[in-house]
């Protein structure tokens, strides 16, 4: 099914008319809904500025992929603020029509909400089927697609330019091993019904026993990468889906995510070498100015790659890439490592449990100090009571109650949430150091374990060290219902809390199932909760900077302007409502308005800043912590 679209030009950046009058196709730059622009689709060529409106139309011509321009059209660039170089772009075949002037746009009906029209922020807009059906009386016919001259029709997706690829990589039901069967399974349900975003949410609801929120994600994770698309109120297959369902060709599917997303092959990439998920973490920041906080995003693209057989697991827990991953590798366009600052060091890997190096000690973070020391004292075997110290420590920073035992005859580290009458759980938590750097099986007292479990009433049991290996170990440790958290694992959860604090009922998800520490749902939760502040921050910042413009703004008209947001994408009305509602609530203040009227911003940043403080103040009673520890 035939999309249509307006390409917006501004004409002090590039003569728009000259280019129509001379050249039959133009390479466009395509920085908004670059996943769903299609070869095939009908093009709307709009001319900003005073003199606004329609002069041109077209037909895209080829997939969007890196290119730069070329030679025609540099000859009519009127700005050195136009983008010359290798930019995300599709050849449109283009012609002159008629001048349709903006204010016959804004008599139809149909066009009243249009984005180009209220807020003409971008390069590309969608045009709905009612608009198209009220605006193509007013155009000459679009020119006929040859075919011959659509690019790279057979070959693998051409990634994206780096800065067009999206950081959000979304997560499939099924497990790591699943990705892939879940998401042949809706898009055969796309194929088949068509269905409205309602109809299909509620299918991968009802199908895989996912929540809401869950189930709109894993409907993003095959929209972002242009795997479906919506026309007129229903998902439909793009080129893309259809190709997954006809050919069922994994390194087809991947080719694809990596052509949208960022660090998809480069992962694929960096586990020539087995990688744990905490060194890609590591890695995707300082090589590739990822600014992830938690594994989420590693996580998931994981579920991706292994689901496609193209990367496997090591015996101890480590990624690796495999023959498969190797040969579609050999065929995709890879980003390299972005160069180190010149006299910069890199933080170490894992193998040295990553920390700060070259920092001054007064200058390191309270997470970092107790990763440090986490990973010192585990290996400092002659010790023990340092490294039970330590977790001890470590614990206390994610907001448990912790002590140190540490004698014959009761656990080393008690560990308790005081939650409340029926929620409130204990954890026996034993912290085993090894000079050797590893744990393995026979180093583990797993009836001794059980007895300080009963002995100090306890609802869990930890055992925490470092790097555990060895499969035994993962079985005895599940039919002792034992939770194995290693150190490194144990470090990037308190790092992961000073960056985005999760509460005791949340950490309880720790312990519920033995076995190795699965920290994927607390990723997720933490991931959630800095996206939220994140998109609050991008919509205060939208409605203070267009106040004096265009006045209070609604949620619907936000996600308009935040739609290419790379820090926000993916965010619903439904979800920016809910944010400004709790911002202008009385007990915030920071905005005044309402759902239908839309919204300002009524208090300063300082204002809000004094007033936050002071809630925090009293919710914690004035300010004023028990930091009383148990004496060694």
């Amino acid at each position: 099914m035939t999309h249509y679209w307006f390409l917006q030009c501004n004409p002090k950046m590039y003569d728009i008319d000259a280019a129509l009058g001379q050249l039959d196709r133009i390479w466009w730059r395509v920085p908004q809904h670059t996943t769903e622009v299609h070869t095939g689709d009908g093009v709307v060529i709009w001319r900003s500025g005073q003199d606004a409106g329609i002069v041109g139309v077209g037909r895209v011509a080829n997939e969007p992929a890196l290119h730069s321009m070329d030679d025609d059209d540099r000859r009519f660039v009127l700005s050195d603020a136009e983008d010359r170089s290798d930019q995300t772009r599709v050849l449109v075949i283009a012609q002159p029509c008629p001048f349709v002037p903006k204010a016959v746009m804004e008599s139809l009906p149909q066009l009243s909400g249009s984005q180009l029209l209220r807020a003409p922020l971008g390069t590309v807009f969608p045009i709905s089927p009612e608009e198209w059906e009220a605006l193509s009386p007013l155009l000459p016919t679009l020119p006929t697609l040859d075919r011959t001259i659509a690019v790279g029709r057979d070959a693998l997706p051409t990634p994206f330019a780096w800065g067009q690829r999206v950081g959000t990589c979304n997560d499939l039901p099924g497990g790591y091993d699943g990705y892939l069967q879940a998401g042949r399974e809706i898009l055969g349900e796309v194929d088949d019904q068509q269905p409205t975003q309602q109809q299909l949410v509620g299918f991968v609801m009802s199908r895989f026993d996912r929540k809401p929120t869950s189930a709109h994600n894993a409907v993003n994770a095959l929209r972002v990468p242009g795997f479906i698309r919506q026309h007129g109120g229903t998902w439909e297959l793009t080129p893309a889906g259809k190709d997954w369902l006809e050919t069922e060709s994994h390194a087809r599917v991947i080719a694809q995510l990596h052509r949208a997303v960022r660090f998809i092959g480069e992962m694929l990439a960096e586990t020539i070498e087995p990688r744990t998920t905490t060194e890609l973490l590591v890695i995707a920041g300082e090589r590739y100015g990822l600014g992830w906080t938690t594994e989420t995003q590693v996580h998931r693209r994981r579920g991706w790659l292994q689901s496609a057989g193209m990367i496997g697991v090591t015996g101890d827990r480590r990624l690796h890439i495999t023959d498969a991953g190797q040969a579609l590798l050999e065929a995709l366009q890879v980003t390299p490592p972005a160069p180190a600052p010149p006299g910069a060091e890199r933080p170490a890997t894992v193998d040295n449990h990553e920390v700060a190096l070259g920092a001054a000690a007064d200058t390191v973070s309270h997470s970092a100090a107790i990763a440090q020391e986490l990973s010192e004292s585990s290996i400092a075997s002659s010790d023990p009571d340092r490294f039970e110290r330590a977790v001890r420590d470590a614990f206390q920073a994610l907001g448990f109650e912790a002590k140190w035992l540490g004698r014959s005859g009761r656990t080393d580290v008690l560990v308790q949430a005081d939650i409340g009458l029926g929620r409130t759980y204990r954890v026996v938590v034993d912290a085993k150091s090894t000079s050797s750097g590893s744990v393995s099986d026979g180093q583990v007292d797993w009836i001794t374990l059980q007895e300080h479990r009963v002995k100090h009433e306890a609802d869990f049991i930890a055992m925490v060290g470092p790097s555990p290996k060895g499969q035994r170990l993962f079985d005895r440790a599940r039919e002792a219902g034992v939770v194995v958290i290693s150190v490194e694992r144990l470090a990037a959860l308190v790092r992961q809390h000073e960056a985005a604090p999760l509460g005791l009922s949340d950490y309880r998800s720790l312990f519920d199932r033995p076995g190795e520490l699965e920290p994927e749902i607390l990723s997720e939760r933490a991931e959630d909760w800095l996206r939220q502040v994140n998109v609050t921050r991008a919509a205060l910042d939208e409605i203070r900077r267009r106040a004096e413009r265009s006045g209070p703004l609604t949620a619907r008209e936000l996600s308009l302007v935040l739609d290419d947001d790379p820090l926000v994408e993916n965010t619903t009305v439904d979800e920016l409502q809910r944010l400004l509602d709790t911002l202008a609530s009385p007990l915030i203040g920071v905005l005044e308005g309402d759902p239908q009227s839309g919204y300002l911003a009524v208090s300063a940043p300082g204002v809000i800043t004094t007033r936050m403080e002071l809630l925090s103040r009293q919710l914690t009673g004035g300010g004023k912590h028990d930091e009383q520890r148990v004496a060694d």
